[in-house]
């Protein structure tokens, strides 16, 4: 294979791609700036395995499965040192649980017929379509039937055996992997290298970029085997997220990062501070600031411009007139770190405000807020709408009075974040309220844009809506702050920022993206 055609990238990431905006974006600038890019991500329900999202190339996969592993990958990795023992206490209690479910599902199959363990599920013939019902209620009696004169080995852990409890065992044995999952953490970035695809060796790849603390691991792997640099690119500051950090392990993602360190040869974050925290503990070269704002042209939303034809604004999709106030909230709810709990309790006081979410829709989360929306008696006022292309949300939400993002001081994570949602609003026109934390505060400060809001007081939050309903117009962009917000803040300025590290990783420069 020739040099020039050395140009693949691996970018990994444990979500669903069409759900992560920041990764398909910064793939789109790879591919169009010369680079290959192989992407590998979750495989979700109603995906291909194979996939190819203008020319980036997806490999989907079960990232968490737990049929597909072996309880000694840790070994393999080398390079743990100071987080190997928290992630053993963690992983090999999951892994032999899971180790012992399959194999007993094994064991079933070969007394009883492929995937005996569901066969015998009365909901395998319950949630059956009709026309399959019949024939699927014959197969669990005859399942269940012929369980009765087997026996399963004395080795096999669980309750009690008897002739025809194997469905007791199954549903025990399953329990005893949710339970033991759910005391992974940063544990599960073991999981997501152990069901790894095989990626053979091969001169065509240059570099890997691992997506978060759960790929990291797997990114050391593969660029150890593939002899080839590796970018981590941290989307939190994950010693100290807002969530899925254990009570009796604080230290775990900190300790693991360190033993990853050493073979990063490069880092990027989203936010100043972020970098800040992250330049004390990493000694490669200072993390580069890609900050997540909208794939979209930086002038394409001034004002008065007209949105893509068929694109409905907010209040379109709310069903609300042109004259009701909206405050916006773009992506999901979440609980009590996002603030939005407070907002309600905020909109009893500012009658004439309309709300509109607009993302990704969680059923236990929206029920959540809902519930809180009812006994505020503002659920009347309160629109959950779908989320819609992370390039059409400025375009969308233009419209709003305002947008509001009272995240909380949850952790150093949220402390020093500089959410998407931030910049969609900036770059839709509309003014913000924003929580009183120190990058979200420059931003707004910088530009002139909004609103800085005590996020911990519903009545900090309800006065900060007021105002922007009574002056909106004080707090919309100037032409200087339109410059700032173009040459600072746009995707085409981080785009370049990508470029220019890996510029400097492969030592050679790409075409302009």
């Amino acid at each position: 294979m020739t040099t020039r055609n050395r140009n693949t990238i691996i970018s990994l990431t444990y979500h669903e791609i069409t759900k992560d905006p920041r990764v398909l974006k910064q793939a789109r600038v790879l591919k169009q700036a010369g680079y290959d890019v192989d992407l590998y991500c979750d495989w979700q329900d109603g995906f291909e395995q194979y996939d190819d999202i203008e020319d980036i190339k997806i490999t989907r996969f079960r990232c968490y499965a737990d049929e597909n592993f072996r309880a000694d990958v840790l070994d393999e990795m080398t390079f743990l040192n100071r987080s190997k023992d928290e992630l053993r206490s963690r992983f090999i209690p999951y892994a032999s649980a899971c180790d012992e479910r399959y194999s007993y599902e094994t064991f079933l199959d070969e007394n009883l017929g492929p995937n005996a363990a569901e066969r015998g599920e009365s909901r395998y013939f319950k949630a059956a379509p009709k026309e399959q019902r019949i024939r699927r209620l014959l197969e669990y009696l005859y399942i269940k039937m012929r369980a009765k004169f087997i026996k399963p080995p004395v080795s096999m852990e669980g309750p009690k055996q008897n002739p025809g409890s194997y469905m007791k065992v199954v549903r025990w044995q399953r329990q005893q992997c949710r339970k033991y999952r759910k005391n992974l953490y940063q544990a599960q970035s073991i999981v997501f290298y152990a069901n790894f695809p095989e990626v053979e060796q091969s001169d065509r790849y240059v570099a890997v970029h691992a997506h978060d603390i759960y790929c990291l691991p797997a990114g050391v792997m593969l660029s150890q085997k593939l002899g080839i640099p590796l970018v981590y690119d941290a989307h939190e500051y994950e010693p100290s997220r807002a969530s899925k950090m254990a009570a009796d392990g604080l230290n775990l993602p900190e300790k693991l990062e360190d033993d990853c360190f050493p073979h990063v040869d490069r880092m990027i974050t989203v936010s100043d501070g972020i970098a800040d925290l992250y330049s004390k503990r990493y000694r490669g070269p200072s993390p580069t600031v890609i900050m997540n704002a909208p794939e979209i042209d930086p002038g394409a939303l001034a004002y008065g411009a007209s949105r893509r034809p068929g694109l409905k604004s907010i209040h379109e999709k709310a069903g609300l007139a042109d004259t009701v106030p909206v405050a916006v909230f773009t992506g999901g709810v979440q609980g009590t770190n996002r603030g939005m709990d407070k907002v309600l309790e905020a909109m009893k006081m500012v009658p004439d405000l309309h709300l509109v979410v607009l993302g990704p829709r969680n059923e236990r989360d929206d029920t959540w807020f809902m519930e809180i929306a009812h006994n505020m008696e503002v659920a009347d006022r309160v629109t959950l709408l779908e989320p819609v292309d992370a390039r059409d949300v400025p375009a969308v939400i233009s419209s709003a009075t305002f947008s509001v993002i009272p995240i909380q001081d949850a952790s150093l994570s949220y402390h020093f974040c500089l959410p998407n949602k931030l910049f969609e609003a900036a770059f839709a026109r509309i003014p913000m309220c924003v929580s009183d934390l120190p990058e979200m505060r420059q931003f707004v400060e910088t530009l002139g844009i909004g609103v800085v809001m005590d996020q911990t007081d519903p009545n900090a939050i309800a006065s900060a809506m007021q105002e922007m309903i009574a002056n909106r117009e004080s707090y919309l962009l100037t032409s200087e702050a339109e410059r700032a917000l173009s040459d600072t803040y746009s995707w085409q300025r981080q785009s370049e920022k990508l470029l220019e590290l890996y510029e400097e990783v492969l030592g050679r420069p790409a075409k302009s993206a």
